[in-house]
């Protein structure tokens, strides 16, 4: 598996961020599947998403809200 933003391998620890892109690229994302449902996330290493983050403030609460088995 790969990160998604720098391209390096991702080994034990990695983050998922939520995507409604469908273009993804199969090693860069883990796409879990209930019923006809697609969740999207792309792999990120830790360096990376501190970056992203930094960048590109959002919401958490509407990530949380996409977490599988939320209630």
């Amino acid at each position: 598996m790969y990160c998604w933003i720098c391209n390096d391998t991702l080994f034990e620890k990695y983050y998922l961020i939520p995507s409604d892109d469908v273009r993804i690229i199969k090693k860069n994302a883990i796409i879990y599947k209930i019923d006809t449902i697609e969740f999207i996330y792309n792999c990120v290493c830790e360096e990376c998403l501190n970056n992203y983050l930094r960048n590109y403030p959002i919401n958490f609460k509407k990530i949380l809200n996409r977490e599988i088995g939320k209630k």
